[in-house]
Parts: structure tokens; C-alpha cells; sequence
């Protein structure tokens, strides 16, 4: 059963229990938006108390002198889905995330998804079909299953909807709004390779 992590109330906030993190680190890891670098907070070195108040504190400074990261951030979150004329539950989108190489080089993931909305008062289950691991057809195939499911759908109304493959172009104007949305933090994106794994 794998082990849920650990959520904080910032959105650049991340903390790593044992285990979770290659390098062995234990504690809070802040990002700072700006200049794209992370501040980590050991619970070894700080002790559990200091570092979640050292990591919340600074959290709390950057998003007040950037909130811009912050409201970003927070719009990513509402899960919002393109309207392509799919059923409402069940469309495309792209999970925009900010990594650190072992070098300690930062750079942006932009990755198309497929994803599934079901509404389970009072909240929702979102599952995400990754069309870079799965490929196009297949990650739409096991979207449209998992909709079908919930929705309990019945054999042709399922047929139908697999028909309704959305059309590669619409990742690409996604992926256009998505470059509006984060131009403040200047991410970078190879527009081919993106391109390259929708095919």
C-alpha cells in the first residue's frame, strides 16, 4: 500500500519523511520561485519543531514579497480542465512541475495528461493517465474506462465517448495558456519535444 505524503499549508512547501528523499534527507524543503532555488530545513540538524517553523516562516515571507507564485500556485490547484465538448469529469491537462536535477540545476516539467474527475463529497478523486508513460491512444483508452466506470456507464455510451479522442492541437493550445500563465517565472520549454510526446 503506498504511503500517502505528507501535505503542508504552502504551496512551495514540501516535507520529506524517512525514506522519501534519494539523498536521505529528513525535513521541509522551501522553493523559492524567483530564483528558482530550494531551501531545506533538516529535522537532524534543527530538530522537528525549529525546522517546520524556520521553513513555514520563510514560506510565508516569499509569498508575500512574490505572490504572483503563490496565485499561480493556487489557480494550478483548481484543477480546471479545458473545454473540448467532453463530458464534465473527464478531459485534458497539463501538470506543470518545477524539479531539481541531482546536479542541483532547476528546471520546469510541462506534462500532458489525460485526467478523471469524480466528485466524492467533500472532495473530489483525481486520476491522471500520462500520455508520455502510456502514449496517446492508450492513456485515452484508460481515462475513457476509468470514466466509464464511475459514471457506470453503459456499453455503447462508452463506445461513444472513445470515439471522442480529443485532438492533439487542443495540448497545444493548453500548452500556449499554460506559457501564459507562468511567464513571471520565465519557464522553459522545448515545444518540440512536447509536441514529439503526444504523438
Amino acid at each position: 500500500m503506498a504511503v500517502k505524503k505528507k501535505t503542508t499549508p504552502y504551496s512551495n512547501v514540501r516535507f520529506y519523511d524517512v525514506g522519501e528523499h534519494a539523498g536521505g534527507f529528513v525535513g521541509y524543503r522551501v522553493f523559492q520561485a524567483n530564483i528558482k532555488k530550494s531551501h531545506y530545513f533538516s529535522i537532524k540538524q534543527l530538530g522537528k519543531r525549529e525546522a517546520k517553523k524556520q521553513a513555514y516562516a520563510l514560506a510565508e515571507e516569499l509569498q508575500r514579497e512574490y505572490p504572483t507564485f503563490a496565485k499561480i500556485r493556487s489557480s494550478r490547484n483548481n484543477r480546471r480542465l479545458l473545454d473540448i465538448g467532453l463530458p464534465a469529469g473527464i478531459g485534458i491537462q497539463i501538470d506543470v512541475l518545477h524539479r531539481i536535477r541531482d546536479s542541483g540545476e532547476a528546471y520546469w516539467n510541462f506534462a500532458p495528461v489525460f485526467v478523471v474527475e469524480t466528485y466524492m463529497n467533500p472532495k473530489i478523486d483525481i486520476k491522471r493517465f500520462s500520455i508520455r508513460l502510456n502514449g496517446y491512444e492508450a492513456a485515452w483508452e484508460m481515462a475513457v474506462n476509468r470514466f466509464a466506470k464511475q459514471r457506470k456507464l453503459k456499453r455503447q455510451e462508452k463506445e461513444e465517448l472513445m470515439e471522442k479522442i480529443p485532438d492533439r492541437e487542443a495540448f497545444m493550445k493548453l500548452l500556449r495558456m499554460k506559457l501564459k500563465q507562468y511567464k513571471d517565472l520565465d519557464p522553459k520549454v522545448d515545444r518540440k519535444k512536447f509536441k514529439g510526446i503526444l504523438q
